[in-house]
């Protein structure tokens, strides 16, 4: 990371990310002349604040960190799967396998889709006494709230506007900054400049992708459907969102962030259009009854890595239990699902508990889902030969006379040890397209070999029937029993299909 120091001073300057000093040192710029750079350290997806100091002058930024082996549409598809269409999915499943008694949800997802363009609707434009962004956002563009920051810079002499009369002693000991007549070369400038980077907006500016985002993903659903008048109702909101999006130019100064608490600060308070803007914020995320436990949620980039193995896991579970009670299944118990006043809330890692059983009636078979489940080598039942394995998804099918088989999924989506990517194996990229186009690492293949290998019955008989990944990259076949399966949101029918007929395969 190259900084913009003057040769001179780089033993005067410092760099901090995240509270970490940096190595800052001299190096050959490309036209010859010395450069100051420090050292960025290998980092995962999320915001980063960088501090730097330059004799006693102090800056900061803050700077983001992208996935890299999804494309930005995948990443936003994600977020909505797990804030709203895999939550309810599931409650949906649970009610059908008989699960959530007394419980009145929607019948099928192409109604919980309509109740999501209501929500956005209402959010968009409002109801009736009540106005929404459209009517909101051009208002706040014609005076949005902002303010003064100030900004200190070396200059010329001559070309100084406000000297910073606090720091004029500063110039004067500055080595090598005083000319022959005892006056300095360079001294502090002191700016004011107008920001409009500021909470308020921030949340705005958040809540305006999250929708636009949101009505993109749905169009492309319903694309795919014989809905027309729901698909151009959409594709009309659509255009509202990025016409009042266009008024306020004010936002393109504004930073991302991955997400934004709905604090109350006294301009929301005070200010009546913009408290139109958090009251929409907030009926807009608390709309939707049935919610996910996911603390990882308020910060999405930072914890993205845990983000994919939720998603890949509350794929997996949506997909057994629809193939399972379509084939005559019912719920038995299920750990993830609990009422909380009048929503449900749906919880992905039940403390190493069984997620949810499923029983067959007629043949008395079980399936059951346990995310996270140690298998050590004192267990004496199923357990480890060598050291303790501890899968991310284990699927355990049951049948009357019939060795048990289990099937182990490990979702990955990992950034650390990829700086030495293995001979034959990519390391995860990306095409052109965003489409993933990496091969799985060796060391997680090995791994998916160590599970099926390393886990027995009490008698030593193997009993992992089937080990994988889940990635986003393409599919490998290395066995019958050992693979990689393609996993990218947005793009997750052939997860499906696969888990489908793994289970399929397992209880036949």
């Amino acid at each position: 990371m190259e900084l913009q120091v003057d040769p001179s001073q780089w033993l005067d300057t410092g760099v901090n990310l995240q509270g970490v000093e940096l190595d800052v040192y001299q190096r050959k710029g490309p036209d010859g002349d010395p450069i100051t750079v420090a050292e960025w350290p290998r980092s995962g997806p999320g915001f980063y604040r960088l501090v730097t100091l330059i004799g006693e002058v102090t800056s900061s930024t803050d700077i983001a960190i992208r996935p890299k082996k999804i494309s930005e549409a995948a990443y936003e598809r994600l977020i909505d799967d797990l804030e709203t269409n895999l939550p309810a999915s599931i409650a949906i499943g649970l009610q059908n396998g008989g699960a959530l008694a007394g419980v009145e949800l929607l019948e099928n997802r192409e109604s919980t889709l309509e109740e999501q363009i209501l929500r956005l609707q209402r959010a968009v434009l409002g109801t009736e006494g009540k106005n929404g962004l459209f009517q909101t956002l051009p208002r706040i563009a014609a005076s949005p709230h902002s303010i003064l920051i100030s900004d200190y810079s070396w200059v010329k002499r001559d070309r100084i506007h406000r000297p910073a009369a606090h720091r004029f002693a500063q110039a004067f000991a500055r080595l090598g900054n005083i000319d022959e007549n005892g006056s300095p070369i360079q001294m502090i400038d002191s700016r004011v400049e107008l920001s409009f980077d500021v909470y308020e907006n921030r949340l705005l500016k958040f809540f305006l992708r999250r929708i636009e985002a949101r009505l993109a993903g749905i169009i492309r659903l319903l694309s795919t459907k014989n809905k027309p008048n729901l698909l151009e109702e959409t594709e009309q909101l659509l255009d509202q969102v990025r016409l009042s999006r266009k008024s306020a130019s004010f936002l393109d100064q504004v930073q991302d962030v991955p997400n934004v608490a709905d604090s109350p600060s006294m301009v929301f308070l005070k200010h009546p259009l913009y408290r139109i803007v958090l009251d929409r914020y907030i009926e807009y995320k608390n709309s939707f009854k049935i919610t996910l436990q996911q603390p990882a949620l308020d910060a999405p980039l930072t914890n993205f890595p845990g983000l994919y193995q939720s998603w890949a896991t509350m794929v997996v579970l949506d997909t057994l239990m629809t193939v399972a009670t379509e084939h005559g299944f019912r719920i038995e118990s299920n750990n993830i699902a609990k009422r909380e006043f009048e929503d449900i809330c749906i919880k992905i890692y039940p403390d190493g508990q069984q997620a949810i059983v499923l029983k067959h009636e007629a043949t008395q078979t079980r399936i059951s889902l346990t995310p996270e489940q140690s298998f050590s080598s004192g267990d004496s039942s199923f357990h480890s030969v060598s050291f303790t394995q501890r899968p991310d998804i284990s699927i355990r099918i049951d049948r009357p006379g019939v060795p048990t088989k289990i099937v182990l999924l490990d979702p990955k989506y990992k950034l650390d040890g990829e700086d030495e990517p293995d001979d034959e194996e990519s390391n995860g990229t990306t095409s052109d397209t965003g489409k993933a186009t990496g091969k799985p690492k060796k060391i997680d293949i090995d791994k998916m070999h160590a599970y099926r290998d390393a886990i027995r019955t009490g008698d030593g008989e193997r009993v992992v029937s089937f080990a994988g990944i889940l990635y986003p990259g393409q599919s490998q076949i290395f066995s019958e029993d050992v693979q990689a399966i393609r996993a990218v949101p947005g793009e997750d029918q052939e997860l499906r299909d696969r888990i489908s007929d793994l289970v399929l395969t397992q209880i036949a």
